[in-house]
């Protein structure tokens, strides 16, 4: 049986545009149990997330995930919704936050890609021992990580972010969907930043 959330996937997104107190009313109805509600929240607030977080992107697929994970976040957080409160400025601020995470944890990814691509030259440490180090402790810990991903992960990850091959490219060279491709990506993207993050 569905749940109300993969309900309201399957319903075809509105290009109208509801009137926001209608939206705020679905929302009500959604909190207080009516579940079958969420179909309304999710029709008439996806599209406007989406076109939000393709403005701050400048990705058309990074958007649609931000904008489902957001929904998602709405849907979970239900019993926490003030009923007479807003939709839409509620909304906005969870994709806002999950868009800021996403680009913190890209820009933590991107260190740790540069270490494993460019092993050298180390930053500049202005000639302090210590500094020079832990810098080049923190290399041959991703290194180490990066030679202990499993296989398929090591080989997707070198494809793309060590190749610079597009997840098309890398795709038909694996002989892999792309968003297997991108699971496997991601993982071994997580495995790295949590290497860096201990360093």
């Amino acid at each position: 049986m569905h749940s109300a959330l993969e309900t309201a996937r399957e319903v075809p997104v509105t290009r109208s545009v509801p009137d926001t107190r209608a939206i705020d009313e679905a929302m009500d109805r959604f909190a207080a149990g009516e579940l079958v509600a969420f179909t309304e929240v999710y029709a008439a607030v996806l599209p406007r997330l989406a076109g939000a977080l393709r403005r701050l992107t400048r990705q058309r697929a990074a958007a649609e995930d931000l904008a489902q994970e957001t929904m998602l976040r709405i849907y979970r957080a239900r019993s926490t919704w003030r009923p007479g409160a807003r939709v839409l400025p509620w909304a906005h601020a969870i994709a806002r936050r999950l868009f800021i995470d996403r680009v913190r944890h890209h820009r933590r990814e991107q260190r740790a890609h540069d270490a494993l691509a460019h092993r050298q030259p180390l930053p500049a440490t202005g000639g302090r021992a210590d500094v020079h180090l832990a810098l080049r402790r923190k290399t041959s810990a991703l290194v180490a990580v990066f030679e202990r991903l499993p296989e398929r992960q090591r080989e997707a990850l070198k494809l793309i972010c060590l190749d610079g091959k597009s997840l098309a490219e890398a795709s038909a060279q694996l002989g892999e969907t792309n968003v297997a491709l991108r699971v496997r990506v991601h993982r071994a993207r997580c495995a790295l930043a949590a290497s860096l993050a201990e360093h």
